[in-house]
């Protein structure tokens, strides 16, 4: 596991930049090709507030490096499953296929935590080992199960 790493001065200057234009070349989330977005400020007050606070938990998390837990790392191999809505052969409509794909950075929103998957999209970690996997053998299975079905 990877874990995305903050300390209150980096915190701050993501809460900076998500209120302002985006544009800031400093923003830590920007350095690690990760987007701003508001979405991601509650979470950072709280790690703020935890910190004002002497949280002890959460102090412990933020001096690891372990506030957000990312489950890879930009440029890992992943394999993805899927069937195309509109496949350039009609013969291939409700076909699975798997792909290998790479890793291209994260993305904190509304529904928590996504990978940005190049050539891909952007998929939920709540995807991870239903049709994203991390290695080809695992991705090979589910393809079978689902071709199976």
């Amino acid at each position: 596991m990877e874990y995305l790493p903050l300390d209150i001065d980096e915190a701050k200057k993501v809460i900076e930049c998500c209120y302002g234009d985006c544009s800031c070349d400093e923003c830590p989330l920007h350095l690690m090709d990760m987007p701003c977005n508001t979405d991601l400020l509650p979470i950072l007050y709280e790690y703020i507030r935890c910190l004002e606070n002497e949280n002890t938990e959460f102090r412990k998390k933020i001096e690891q490096g372990t506030l957000i837990e990312l489950p890879c790392k930009v440029g890992d191999t992943v394999y993805c499953v899927y069937s195309p809505p509109y496949p350039a052969n009609p013969n291939d409509k409700g076909k699975w296929f798997m792909g290998k794909y790479e890793v291209a950075g994260f993305y904190y929103g509304v529904k928590g935590l996504s990978i940005k998957i190049h050539c891909y999209g952007n998929v939920n970690k709540k995807e991870l080992g239903k049709t994203v996997f991390f290695t080809r053998e695992e991705a090979e299975k589910r393809l079978k199960e689902l071709q199976d079905a």
